[in-house]
């Protein structure tokens, strides 16, 4: 299962009776405009950092294929803005690009400015 999380796939193991059955992998490739996207991100000098609930070797195996910076890895919905607020008195340039429901105040998806305003997403 370490060798699966580590290739950027999501381990889950199936039991039939109490008893190990199969074990899928599964995993959502990166898509190519995303990797050039941060890319871009990365160029005009932002940090990236990823901030996800997901297991930190599948985090960080996504993180290096995608070129992000940083990973924080395994925190809940209600530890997110509190990680937040440490990245934003940190004081650098950044952005706040959600993918999913479970970032505060982000909604479905959408950018930030330096402030926590919604933004149109720029790259």
């Amino acid at each position: 299962m370490t060798a699966q999380a580590s290739r950027g796939a999501t381990p889950v193991l199936l039991a039939v009776d109490g008893q190990a059955a199969a074990l899928f992998a599964i995993r959502d490739p990166l898509r190519e405009d995303s990797v050039d996207a941060l890319a871009r991100l990365h160029r005009q000098g932002y940090r990236l950092v990823m901030l996800t609930g997901d297991n930190p070797t599948t985090a960080k195996a996504i993180a290096k294929e995608a070129g992000i910076d940083e990973v924080i890895a395994g925190v809940l919905p209600d530890g997110k803005a509190d990680a937040i607020k440490r990245l934003q008195s940190q004081g650098t340039k950044w952005r706040w690009l959600a993918m999913g429901l479970t970032t505060p105040g982000a909604g479905p998806g959408g950018c930030r400015d330096r402030h926590g305003r919604r933004q149109r997403c720029r790259y």
